[in-house]
């Protein structure tokens, strides 16, 4: 029978097809009874007449069930209705190992993140007495929390005692179309597999091997045109060592993988359980610094760019501020990293950020962002359970001790004002101290202090706060009396963040942010001129003898001597390093690892239905539908440079728009699909605004010769920075003014530009030209405004914690992102009643209606709505993060 959506199978309803293999389809479906979602795996009806192929069926579905392991999925069921023959079992949403994976594969970190976890499921079920039979990254998924499980045990082998040797036939290669060219399945098999002769768990550790090597490198270690030039490579050919193609990688891991892809099964790993055991002690030799003399010292790329580069910048290009860097770096000589071991001190699946030491050295706090939101733990250096000590609706961030350690400041997101709380360590009633005025949603909250805020006599705090005019300027505040002092003045759109004393008390460093880029600076501690220390800083902390401090840049670890203005480089290879810390007796831990991927997706805005468009790792945002609902422009720097991509939804494969070493992002198409506007800084520093033609002909021109505003004033670096007129005649844009951010406007030909509103942190055109939705900062919040450009009547519509507003075409709706903190923000609508004459204004209809809401360690970004006004393309964005401490290592005399 078909199968269709909607359609009922007992009380399970069919929603949507997400899989075929050679042993059934799979459907997302709602069981009615207990109402949540459930995969159904469905065996076809040819199958099912089959007495024998229905019992294999059956008996997959006793394998799994006798499984109990947190990566591998779950069985519910197994059911039959009017001949359908089915089975029930977890939902796992998420991308699968085969989407995730990067062209150049994994970053050893993250690689081994996957890979334990994988190898001790696969061994669970070993010890069972079940083989997989087909290991590959697409039966092997990532959920939206980042737990792995291993899915589809369709060619399961039960090592049953009265089991024939028939039942080792050679498995269906499914992967075979057309002139049996492969797309799967064929890659991953064992040599005695591919022969058909009889097999047992070891084929599943070549095929764990076959993933392994994969994910370490991109690349599969036997290929070949067909199924069969595959399955020739897999018995005759021996693969190039992974660390001939990535030098970077250790000589053990190189060691893992070779035993993994022997020929003889005798010659592999004989358990799965000992593969998993050799990943562990690869991994704590990694954190140990075991193999840090066999990487070479290189100076920092730019090929990943996180989260923390971007908004710390906010308005410059971010590959021209590490070009900066390394320019300034070869002109000091480059730098070597020294000898140093790293030890973790947390380790989880979610994002360990901002960490910040005790003063008697025995403990840190940091944030986690685990359930949607970011919390306050603490835990201790040496070893112990982290412990919450601050949580709430919105972000809690920042957290730092006081001298005595009595005390741990923090800012919450909580409540309007964004104020800094007093909770003792040990948990307690939190005490608000003062307001810092900035947006619950503004980036900069996790900036608000920086490594020792304290000063020494515990009377005085030191903090990054809005002025009057939705500057940030760094201020000094008395504790027991509540006033504040300003106590730097940063130039006009520019802001200061991250204000930290030196271990003496007597100097101040902090973080400035301007158009050209983030630069560390320091002050006096008692009054004085501000001076530039080092360009290009996106955090720092200071050293105890008050001349060095540490700081990152490129996404790597440096530390600067301030007398002579030398740099050595701390940390070096393939992973992130940011946000140090150092304590008093000069221990110094940071954050590692990847620190986050973005996926677009598109969402239904009535049925909640989600399709997932992309699987590309790191930073892939600021979608876009074209008018014609047919293509969706982004940007990604998934190639190392930040380019415009387009997605092709009838099914072709994507092109690439723009491709500069500079970066190129924020497109926005024209109301006939023929032109993009879109932001870059190919012209030097600063980005501003170039147009192309769609179909890529005729290159890029400099729209208007303005720097344009990104993420100043409280506005997001995600926020469209320029908005195409209905009529197509001109594009409204933000940038910096006297008074702070500007709406400006300028002809499609790039003439006529001129001022239209101030204060302004997001923009976009009602139906016309003469009428516009806006957005403005209101003390810590946010004003949503319905704005008449000729008359300057506005009317306000919804005030709180949103931003990156887009107006549905139809003109009954608004989008934007909505929530009391970043980490916990998702993405919402607000429905509109359309004024009746052509000089009316919207109104709004009741309160925002949330769309999709951030779970986990991710949240969301908004892209924009389909041109039926019926779905929001918008970008999923996961964190992770875990927190190390790096240690000198103590040469031999």
């Amino acid at each position: 029978m078909t199968l269709e959506a909607g359609q009922q199978l007992l009380h399970y309803r069919l929603i949507q097809k997400i899989g075929e293999g050679g042993m059934g389809v799979v459907w997302k479906a709602e069981d009615t009874k207990l109402r949540r979602r459930v995969a159904l795996k469905i065996l076809p009806q040819l199958m099912a007449a089959d007495p024998d192929r229905r019992a294999r069926f059956e008996r997959e579905a006793r394998a799994v069930a006798a499984l109990n392991h947190p990566n591998i999925v779950t069985l519910y069921s197994v059911e039959e209705s009017d001949g359908v023959h089915f089975i029930t079992m977890e939902l796992v949403e998420g991308q699968s190992l085969a989407q995730l994976l990067p062209r150049g594969g994994f970053p050893l970190n993250r690689l081994l993140q996957i890979a334990i976890p994988l190898a001790d499921a696969v061994s669970r079920a070993h010890r069972a007495g079940i083989t997989h039979r087909d290991l590959k990254p697409d039966n092997v998924m990532i959920d939206t929390e980042g737990r792995l499980r291993v899915l589809d045990f369709g060619l399961a082998k039960l090592q049953e005692p009265t089991e024939s040797t028939e039942a080792a036939h050679l498995p269906t290669v499914t992967a075979m179309t057309g002139e049996g060219k492969i797309v799967g399945t064929a890659a991953y098999m064992s040599p005695e597999q591919a022969e058909g002769k009889p097999v047992d768990h070891r084929s599943d550790i070549f095929s764990l091997g076959t993933m392994l090597y994969e994910m370490a490198t991109g690349k599969r270690p036997f290929q070949g045109g067909t199924s069969m030039s595959t399955i020739g490579a897999i018995l005759k050919n021996e693969p190039p060592s992974v660390t001939e193609i990535d030098p970077a990688l250790p000589r053990d891991a190189g060691r893992i993988l070779r035993r993994c892809l022997a020929k003889d099964p005798d010659r592999r790993y004989q358990t799965a359980l000992d593969l998993r055991n050799e990943l562990e002690e690869l991994k704590s030799e990694i954190a140990a610094g075991v193999h840090a003399a066999e990487q070479a010292a290189t100076v920092p790329t730019t090929r990943r760019l996180t989260t923390q580069l971007a908004i710390g910048v906010g308005t410059v290009s971010l590959i021209a501020i590490a070009g900066l860097v390394a320019t300034q770096l070869r002109d000091r000589g480059n730098p070597s990293p020294a000898n140093y071991d790293s030890r973790p001190i947390t380790a989880s699946s979610a994002m360990d950020d901002d960490p910040s030491w005790s003063h008697d050295g025995k403990f840190i706090s940091f944030n986690r962002s685990a359930t949607g939101s970011s919390d306050i733990y603490v835990t201790a250096v040496d070893g112990g359970q982290s412990v919450v000590r601050a949580q709430g609706d919105g972000d809690q961030v920042c957290a730092r001790w006081s001298p005595d350690d009595r005390l741990l400041a923090y800012v919450s997101t909580d409540q309007p004002g964004t104020p800094i709380f007093l909770i003792p360590p040990d948990g307690g009633t939190p005490r608000e101290l003062i307001s810092t005025d900035l947006p619950a949603l503004d980036y900069r909250v996790q900036y608000i202090m920086g490594d020792r805020p304290w000063s020494g006599d515990r009377k005085t705090l030191l903090i990054a706060k809005a002025t009057e005019t939705a500057q940030v300027a760094i201020h000094r505040v008395d504790i027991a009396a509540r006033r504040v002092e300003q106590i730097t003045f940063p130039p006009p759109n520019e802001d200061d963040y991250s204000p930290s004393y030196s271990f003496d008390g007597k100097r101040i460093a902090f973080l400035r942010s301007t158009q050209s880029g983030t630069a560390l600076m320091e002050v006096p501690a008692a009054g004085g001129d501000a001076e530039i220390l080092q360009q290009a800083v996106n955090s720092f902390a200071w050293r105890p003898d008050n001349r060095r401090i540490v700081f990152e840049t490129g996404a790597q670890l440096f530390e600067i001597d301030l007398p002579t203005r030398t740099i050595d480089q701390l940390t070096s290879g393939r992973g992130d390093s940011w946000n140090p810390s150092v304590s008093a007796e000069d221990r110094l831990v940071y954050v590692a690892g990847p620190n986050h991927d973005q996926f677009l997706y598109i969402v239904d805005v009535e049925t909640g239905e989600r399709v997932q468009l992309t699987s590309y790792s790191m930073e892939n945002g600021g979608a876009r539908f074209s008018p014609d609902g047919q293509t969706i422009a982004y940007a990604s720097d998934r190639t190392g440079d930040h380019e415009i991509w387009l997605h092709h939804l009838g099914g072709q494969r994507e092109t690439r728009f723009t491709e500069h070493p500079e970066r190129d992002g924020n497109p926005e198409w024209s109301p006939d699909g023929e032109r993009l506007v879109f932001l870059s800084s190919r012209q030097g520093d600063v980005e501003k605004l170039f147009v192309a033609n769609a179909d890529g002909g005729g290159g890029a021109r400099l729209l208007v010769d303005q720097p344009i505003n990104v993420g100043r004033g409280g506005a997001s670096v995600f926020d469209p920075v320029a908005r195409w007129s209905p009529d197509g005649g001109s594009i409204a844009y933000r940038t910096g003014g006297e008074e702070g951010s500007e709406l400006w406007t300028v002809g499609s030909d790039g003439l006529n530009s001129r001022k239209r509103l101030d204060g302004v942190t997001g923009f976009d055109w009602y139906r016309d030209n003469r009428r516009a939705l806006a957005t403005r900062r209101r003390g810590s919040e946010t004003e949503l405004l319905a704005v008449d450009l000729e008359s300057g009547r506005e009317e306000i519509l919804f005030t709180g914690g949103l931003q990156e507003i887009d107006v549905a075409p139809d003109g009954h709706a608004v989008a934007f992102c909505y929530g009391r903190g970043h980490m916990s923000m998702g993405l919402a609508v607000l429905r509109l009643e359309a004024p009746s004459t052509s000089d009316g204004l919207p109104r709004a209809i009741g309160e925002p209606e949330t769309v999709v809401q951030a779970e986990g360690t991710w949240h969301v970004h908004n892209g924009g709505w389909s041109p039926d006004s019926k779905r929001l393309v918008y970008t999923h964005d996961r964190d992770y993060g875990d927190i190390y401490e790096l240690v000198k290592r103590e040469l031999p005399l």
